[in-house]
């Protein structure tokens, strides 16, 4: 049992399927050093950059690929947690470097007391950051 097409209308829908999938902008994830950066495919032109979670930077490339643009509040609420994610994690360094090196007990606990506070502080940025 064949079935009969129309050939021409077959042609045209198909002409105009791939005309709507070749305008739509492709967005991809891709790894710089440390960070993941969302860019356009096509033009490179980078939407989100030092992106420390590969699974966020997903769901964001994802959001962007159905046709969702991310709002500029929701930009500056991402810039805000990933700026915080990183300082934390950088005076967690600092911290540690400076708690090895201290010879003064005193100072030693200052250290360790914001050591701790800065961890948690990290650890909910991250945790913000995985929910976001």
């Amino acid at each position: 049992m064949s079935k009969k097409y129309n050939k021409q209308r077959l042609v045209n829908t198909l002409e105009r399927i791939t005309d709507n999938v070749s305008k739509r902008d492709i967005y991809v994830v891709s790894k710089n050093d440390d960070t993941y950066v969302i860019q356009n495919y096509i033009s490179k032109a980078v939407i989100v950059n030092d992106i420390p979670l590969r699974y966020l930077a997903d769901k964001l490339c994802a959001t962007q690929n159905k046709g969702k643009t991310i709002s500029n509040d929701l930009r500056i609420k991402l810039r805000v947690l990933i700026n915080e994610y990183y300082k934390h994690k950088t005076d967690l360094v600092f911290y540690k470097n400076s708690m090895i090196n201290e010879k003064d007990n005193f100072k030693f606990e200052i250290l360790e007391a914001r050591f701790c506070l800065s961890s948690k502080r990290y650890d909910l940025a991250r945790i913000q950051l995985e929910e976001f």
